[in-house]
Order: C-alpha cells, then sequence, then structure tokens
C-alpha cells in the first residue's frame, strides 16, 4: 500500500468514526480498552512476566513493548494527519525495543504517551482537517 493510500485509509476511518462519537468519546473507547489491557497484564505473575508462555508465542514483557511500540506509531500518524500531513509508512512488526522492564515502566510509558495524544486531540480544531488538503503549486514546494 502506497502511502497516499494509507493516508487515505486512515484518514477515512478517522472521519468514519468521527462521524460517529466525539473525539471524547473516542478517548474514552481507548482509555477503557486501556484498563482492560492493565487487567490482564497484571494477572502475569511478575516472576513470569518475561517468560513466553510457550515457545513461539510472546512473553507479557514482548506483548506491552509491542503495545507502546504500536501505540507511539499510530499516535504519530493521528498527529501529522492533524497536522495536515501524511500518516507516514505502514508498519507491522514485532517491537524493536524489548528489553526487559517491569509492568509499571511499561504502562508508565504508554499512559505517557496516550496523554499527550489525547491532549493532542482534543485541542485539534476540528475533524475538518482530517480532509486531505489539494495541492497546489504553493503546496508542492
Amino acid at each position: 500500500m502506497t502511502t497516499s493510500e494509507e493516508s487515505l485509509r486512515i484518514r477515512g476511518y478517522l472521519t468514519a468514526q468521527g462521524a460517529k462519537l466525539t473525539p471524547e468519546q473516542i478517548i474514552g473507547k481507548v482509555q477503557e480498552a486501556m484498563g482492560q489491557l492493565r487487567a490482564a497484564a497484571i494477572t502475569v505473575p511478575t516472576a513470569r512476566f518475561t517468560a513466553a508462555p510457550a515457545p513461539g508465542e510472546w512473553s507479557a514483557n514482548e506483548v506491552m513493548a509491542h503495545v507502546v511500540e504500536a501505540g507511539r506509531h499510530f499516535g504519530n500518524a493521528i498527529v501529522r494527519i492533524l497536522d495536515g500531513q501524511a500518516p507516514g509508512q505502514p508498519r507491522d512488526a514485532a517491537a524493536r525495543d524489548t528489553s526487559p522492564r517491569p509492568l509499571e515502566e511499561w504502562w508508565g510509558m504508554l499512559e505517557r504517551d496516550r496523554q499527550a495524544l489525547f491532549q493532542r486531540v482534543r485541542s485539534a480544531p476540528s475533524m475538518a482537517r482530517l480532509r486531505p488538503r489539494s495541492r497546489t503549486r504553493s503546496s508542492a514546494r
């Protein structure tokens, strides 16, 4: 998928969601999902947090690394779109930094990232910013 196709796909999704839900409602849904993730993550015993449950499966540490990294990737794409830019390159890969960390450290990173994203979304002027801009000579430079 090219960047422009990806940009249109993401814009279409955000526009459709924006038509159904307010930004605050979307943030609420994300916060609810975060609560469910946290509830599941705290059930993993600390001693087993970095151990894969079975060969070929991810440890809880790797899952949290992926959630944090994917959240940053998609959060950055949302911010770029709000700024009238392309979302960036799609990425579908395991997290690059899976250094062992306690759940609370991963959780702190996730919360900081999400709070910054939520603040940026709340300060966005309107959903009208999600409409693709037409390219003119001055914007093509």
